[in-house]
């Protein structure tokens, strides 16, 4: 997590530009690295850059999506992962625990940054950076109109 300038109320978050996993989760996935970026985030961590405080994850959301409640962060089901098969057929409990470990410390240290900021400045616009993947589907034969697809989409419907 690189915090440069808690002066400045801006903080950019790249929590899915990750593609590191774990040794001890790998021998238990069913999807390979290749597969893995069709939904992961590269380079988002440059874009993050801009806010001068960003937070950079870097392990894959296929180990724990961070951008995901707890109870669901971690995808147990194909239809949780865009149909995409994620683990082989027996995963033992302490794999997914560490990883839910993983999850509380990002938390709380993203918890720590905010607070910083905002006693400093009063308050703290956080931009959560994503890549879109409108071609996911290109291997099924199926290709995405460019006219229905953002080039960028400000979001605000999860937010509370």
């Amino acid at each position: 997590m690189e915090i440069s300038d808690i002066g400045r109320p801006l903080l950019a978050t790249a929590i899915h530009n990750g593609h590191n996993i774990r040794q001890d989760v790998s021998r238990y996935l069913e999807i390979d690295a290749y597969s893995r970026l069709r939904e992961e985030d590269p380079y988002t961590d440059i874009l993050a850059g801009a806010a001068g405080n960003r937070i950079v994850s870097g392990i894959s959301r296929f180990e724990v999506d961070l951008n995901r409640s707890r109870d669901e962060a971690i995808y147990r089901t194909p239809e949780q992962a865009w149909g995409l098969k994620v683990w082989k057929d027996y995963v033992p409990v302490t794999v997914w625990q560490r990883s839910l470990t993983a999850y509380d410390g990002f938390y709380s240290r993203l918890d720590q940054i905010i607070r910083q900021i905002i006693d400093r400045n009063g308050y703290v616009v956080v931009f959560d950076i994503h890549t879109y993947n409108y071609r996911r589907e290109e291997a099924l034969g199926i290709v995405a109109d460019p006219e229905g697809n953002p080039d960028i989409n400000v979001g605000s419907a999860n937010l509370n």
